[in-house]
């Protein structure tokens, strides 16, 4: 099989998966509130890393590449980061008062 293609016998079995994974999302609204929460968590969260490192780090070890903020690189990567730890924490909160078992965000209990 050439490199840059896939097979379809196992494209088929990962989107089966992926359909069964999805199937509760149509009974049960807190499922997808969860899904949704755990997934930005994780892909937002993914760039606090290096905004966080770029934060720290000596400005001495700091090579630039060909985008490069200058002086307002600090202060931009602060409100990035943030703006990120924000983000994160509202995805953790319940989506509806009063909580009840149907209104309850799970992603707390699944990230914990």
């Amino acid at each position: 099989m050439p490199p840059n293609q896939c097979d379809i016998s196992q494209t088929k079995q990962f989107s089966g998966i992926c359909i069964l994974l999805g199937l509760p999302i149509l009974k049960v609204n807190v499922v997808f509130t969860a899904i949704t929460s755990i997934a930005t968590i994780g892909w937002v969260g993914g760039y606090a890393v290096p905004i966080f490192a770029r934060m720290v780090m000596p400005e001495k070890n700091f090579k630039p590449g060909p985008f490069y903020l200058g002086k307002a690189s600090r202060p931009i990567c602060l409100v990035a980061f943030l703006w990120i730890c924000y983000t994160c924490s509202v995805f953790l909160l319940p989506t509806l008062y009063p909580i009840t078992w149907n209104t309850f965000n799970y992603a707390p209990v699944a990230l914990g």
